[in-house]
């Protein structure tokens, strides 16, 4: 499965599909560039063009080295408003759903419809048996999109020189209501 493209997940209101460096930099950095945004990741501020620039590099080689990875995640009209998709945490041997909108996103279901979509295709077509989830204690608006696909708050732990909740489910667990997508080919 190493190197594998991603086939794009549709859903009701998003396409999320591999990121292309050229075509997202600027619209990526502007969403990461969100001080607001920002402070829910490792950072914990407004990142630069440059470092979304090597954060979506991350994300790219995270399709190639595992055949899975993180999307890009756009509204159908086309507009890129955040990232959303699955990573290997090598200290912690564990996949981690991840995700994160532009400001203006948020409170619109986004999140949660992209989150859904990741983890029925982390279950159905790449077979995992789980998936955690990783969230810093002031945002709990994130740990709200974890319990609505199905997570379990697990237990507090010490990363990355950040104090964070860890959420966990496992494919017995996982929902047999989440909302239906296709893979676009």
């Amino acid at each position: 499965m190493k190197g594998a493209a991603a086939h794009p997940l549709v859903t009701d209101r998003l396409i999320l599909r591999m990121f292309d460096a050229e075509r997202d930099g600027e619209s990526y950095a502007q969403v990461l560039g969100q001080d607001e945004v920002g402070r829910c990741l490792p950072k914990k501020g407004a990142y630069t063009p440059d470092e979304s620039r090597r954060m979506m590099d991350f994300f790219i080689r995270g399709w190639q080295n595992h055949g899975f990875g993180t999307f890009a995640v756009q509204t159908k009209d086309g507009e890129l408003i955040g990232h959303c998709g699955l990573n290997y945490v090598k200290d912690l041997d564990e996949v981690e759903l991840l995700y994160a909108f532009s400001k203006e996103t948020w409170g619109k279901g986004y999140a949660t419809e992209a989150a859904q979509a990741c983890v029925k295709d982390a279950f159905k077509r790449l077979h995992l048996n789980r998936l955690i989830g990783l969230i810093m204690p002031a945002n709990q608006d994130s740990g709200k999109v974890l319990k609505k696909v199905g997570m379990v708050w697990e237990k507090d732990i010490s990363l990355w020189n950040m104090e964070l909740q860890y959420f966990s489910m496992s494919a017995e667990m996982d929902g047999r209501s989440q909302k239906d997508f296709k893979y676009e080919s």
